[in-house]
């Protein structure tokens, strides 16, 4: 349904459905630092006490 749709419907006082059912919540920071420490493992890094942190003095 189009935005345009959906103005029409909410003025004619026709009732709002969602489209979709919710689906489940993502920890989006467990997910990163996964993904961190998988990218660590495959280059070894972790083993040598690397942070991942190389920038010059910023």
């Amino acid at each position: 349904m189009s935005t345009w749709q959906l103005v029409d419907a909410k003025a004619l006082g026709e009732g709002l459905t969602p489209a979709l059912e919710p689906g489940p919540v993502v920890d989006l920071m467990a997910a990163l630092e996964a993904s961190v420490r998988a990218a660590r493992h495959a280059r070894g890094s972790e083993e040598q006490g690397g942070d991942g942190d190389h920038r010059s003095g910023d």
